[in-house]
């Protein structure tokens, strides 16, 4: 299955074979005709068995936001987590209470590496009188990146004013960390409920959130098969060994027993 734009340049592809489900993906940057090519795997068709082709949407603004915050890899950082000598060389690093934007986001992380004392070989190399990333809860704000809500908030708010959330607790446009803008803007995992609507598990699209008391995340990819099989996007704040403190691209499978709401922002 190949997908073209108007050029007839290729946007996506999924060259499996057999009767397997085949998925592509690609955002609409612009309105036009787009054109969906089907190959035959050797050449079969038929002409009484139907192929199901299956068109979910989802918000190309958040999912482009998204994924702008999980592929950074301009400058990388030492993860402050379980000793503080693992290297994150893609993503944007995870920090309690953080709502960077994402160009905010890259001045910072600059400044924190190019004053870092050498060699720079562990997150305590980063000097304390500039920003360093990966805040921990309590700490002050001379910290970089971005936490869970925030992320959300900020690919929410890249769609414009489309959602109920970008226009009742808009992040400063700059910054966005509470003490640069509104304390009230920030909106926590659990109160996502205020400017969303619940789903079913088998209606999810892509830019649709799951939350609970503790953690939010996006549905980036979604696998009309099983839904548990789809992938998510998150600012995450585990362990090395479960992955780091950073935005990055997970199965939402890791959240299958989870108690959670799935939801689509309200517009």
């Amino acid at each position: 299955m190949y997908i073209y734009d108007s050029s007839m340049s290729i946007l996506d592809s999924s060259t499996g074979y057999g009767t397997g489900l085949e998925q592509c993906y690609f955002n609409v940057t612009s309105t036009g005709w787009y054109y969906i090519k089907i190959n035959g795997w050797n050449g079969a068709c038929s002409a009484s068995v139907p192929y199901k082709i299956v068109l979910q949407h989802g918000d190309s603004a958040m999912f482009t936001e998204a994924s702008r915050y999980r592929s950074y890899n301009e400058y990388g950082f030492f993860d402050r987590v379980d000793g503080g000598g693992h290297w994150q060389s893609q993503g944007v690093a995870y920090s309690y209470g953080g709502k960077e934007a994402f160009q905010y986001y890259r001045g910072r992380i600059q400044v924190a590496t190019t004053n870092a004392s050498t060699p720079f070989d562990n997150w305590s190399d980063y000097s304390s009188s500039y920003v360093r990333p990966g805040r921990y809860d309590g700490e002050g704000w001379n910290y970089c990146g971005i936490d869970c809500s925030g992320f959300i908030q900020r690919c929410a708010q890249a769609a414009g004013d489309r959602y109920k959330i970008a226009r009742l607790a808009p992040l400063n446009s700059t910054s966005g960390q509470p003490s640069e803008g509104t304390p009230n803007i920030q909106v926590a995992a659990s109160n996502f409920g205020l400017y969303s609507t619940s789903i079913n598990v088998n209606d999810m699209e892509t830019g649709d959130i799951a939350y609970w008391s503790t953690h939010i995340v996006m549905l980036a990819k979604i696998d009309l098969n099983d839904a548990y099989s789809s992938r998510i996007i998150e600012a995450q704040g585990q362990p090395w060994s479960s992955g780091g403190r950073v935005v990055r691209e997970d199965p939402f499978s890791d959240y299958r027993y989870t108690t959670k709401t799935i939801a689509r922002l309200d517009q």
